[in-house]
Parts: structure tokens; sequence; C-alpha cells
């Protein structure tokens, strides 16, 4: 994840309807996300155990999820969310700026799927605290729906040929190869 605008973003991310940051329900509203600095890089590695680790997200059975184990439904299983707040200015920077505050934007597709995401290995993942003052209650949002490939062929989402995103994937390093 990075955050390409000039203000500091909190971002609150949900796995099959879980907040991955505390063993609650996503909400993106309620639940307070990471937050990321001006122009910088970050990612969620897995489910925040506590400060300093997360237990890796692992895909498997809807059954064996998170979301089925913390409240015995596969509902959500198959969907990630990110929810993006930027951060209020004083209302001097807001007069200087003669900014506007506008409401949230949606983004996505809310697909579920055949696969849940379970709960892997312990790594280690330090994070600290801040305070954050949320610019509206209307966050950007952004879901991604996932599957298996051969539900996804199934759907019609995957065609052959099969898009590349990449498609220039030879770097030029292999002469150096011996």
């Amino acid at each position: 994840m990075a955050n390409l605008s000039i203000k500091r973003i909190e971002v609150i991310n949900t796995v099959d309807g879980r907040n991955t940051l505390r063993e609650e329900p996503g909400d993106a509203h309620q639940n307070r996300g990471l937050v990321f600095s001006s122009r910088s890089e970050g990612n969620f590695s897995g489910w925040r155990l506590n400060n300093d680790e997360t237990a890796e997200f692992v895909l498997g059975s809807p059954d064996h999820s998170v979301a089925a184990q913390a409240t015995g439904s596969t509902n959500n299983v198959g969907v990630i969310g990110f929810a993006a707040y930027a951060e209020r200015r004083s209302l001097f920077e807001d007069f200087e700026l003669g900014a506007t505050r506008g409401g949230g934007t949606y983004k996505g597709v809310t697909r579920g799927g055949s696969l849940g995401t379970g709960i892997g290995d312990v790594q280690s993942d330090h994070v600290g605290t801040t305070s954050f003052m949320r610019d509206g209650d209307k966050p950007d949002i952004l879901v991604i729906g996932y599957d298996l490939r051969e539900v996804l062929v199934a759907a019609g989402i995957i065609t052959p040929p099969e898009p590349n995103p990449f498609p220039g994937t030879e770097t030029g390093y292999r002469k150096y190869v011996k």
C-alpha cells in the first residue's frame, strides 16, 4: 500500500469481513486502522496479534477461515476491503488552501468466493501508536474479490487469453547470468 498524498491517511483493512488489526467485525466507520505518513509505503502482512507480531494470511477452505471460526458464518469470505480516511486539516489550513470536505468514493467488486482466509505462522511486524483525526465520516473504499482460478474461469472473469498486467517482464539482466 502506498500513500501518494501529501497528507497522512488512516487505512482500515478487512479480510473476509473481519478487521485485520483487532478481533472484531469489519466496520469502515467504527474500526481504527494503520496510519501512513505522506508519501510512504506499508503493508498489511497478516492478522495483527499485538504491536510487534502478525500471523500470516493463509488461503484455504471457507469453513476453516478466521471468519467462520469467529462468527460461525462464511457469508463474507472471499472479500478484501480497504477504507481510507484523509487526516483532518486545521481550520487555518482549510482557510489558506480553500479546501472543501468531500464525501468518500467506492470502488471494487463485491463477489464472494470459494476461498477463505485462515491464520498462519507468526511473524515479526512492529507498529506504534499515534493520534489521528479523520477528515469527515465518508472514507474512500476499495473492495477486492478473490477466488479459485477455476471459479473465475467458470464465471467468465478470466477468459483465454488471460490478461497480463506486466507484458514486459523481461528485465534485461539475463545477459549477466553465467
